[in-house]
């Protein structure tokens, strides 16, 4: 009487037969893991949530040294290219201006 459940079992694969298993089980046993998934799942993305903003807090101070960096590196550069152009001009300046005194008799001249 069951020769013929026999031969349907030796027929079917047991990968066949795990997949039967799901297919009848699923749909009770998917609201129980789905219940105790559901708080893994929620911290997961709190973390995840977390990871994120410290990576924007992190970044936002790190561009803001970086922007400190480059305005002191230009104010320097400027401050260094104006010291020099300053020196030249202030050494033909002077002699210009003992060459004006000199030749007005002593006396500067004022605009």
């Amino acid at each position: 009487m069951f020769n013929w459940l026999e031969d349907v079992a030796e027929a079917v694969s047991p990968n066949a037969l795990v997949a039967a298993g799901v297919l009848l089980l699923g749909p009770i046993l998917l609201p129980v893991l789905g219940r105790g998934l559901r708080p893994l799942a929620k911290g997961a993305i709190k973390g995840y949530l977390t990871v994120q903003d410290k990576v924007r807090e992190y970044a936002a101070v790190s561009t803001e040294q970086l922007g400190d960096l480059v305005a002191e590196a230009r104010s320097e550069h400027g401050a260094a290219a104006t010291g020099v152009v300053a020196a030249g001009e202030g050494a033909s300046g002077s002699k210009e201006r003992k060459a004006q005194s000199s030749s007005s008799g002593g006396k500067e001249k004022t605009a």
